[in-house]
């Protein structure tokens, strides 16, 4: 055998808590919903997806492309 383990893979990687994982995703998440959507030609910028995403209707976009957002989100 060309490769020999010794150790376990929880030593290998470690485990993050609950907490943390949850902070990461919340940071991530606009970055990645802007990129998707950015792919599909939704007009929405960086900051406006981030207040869309805080809970905060954007004036001036359709309706169609806000649900955009929203199904990118959630999928």
């Amino acid at each position: 055998m060309l490769f020999n383990r010794n150790k376990s893979y929880e030593d290998v990687v470690p485990a993050l808590d609950i907490k943390r994982l949850i902070m990461l995703v919340k940071k991530v998440l606009p970055d990645v919903v802007f990129n998707m959507a950015n792919l599909e030609g939704n007009p929405f910028t960086y900051p406006e997806v981030q207040t869309l995403l805080d809970g905060i209707t954007i004036g001036g976009h359709k309706v169609s492309d806000e649900q955009q957002i929203f199904s990118i989100r959630n999928a």
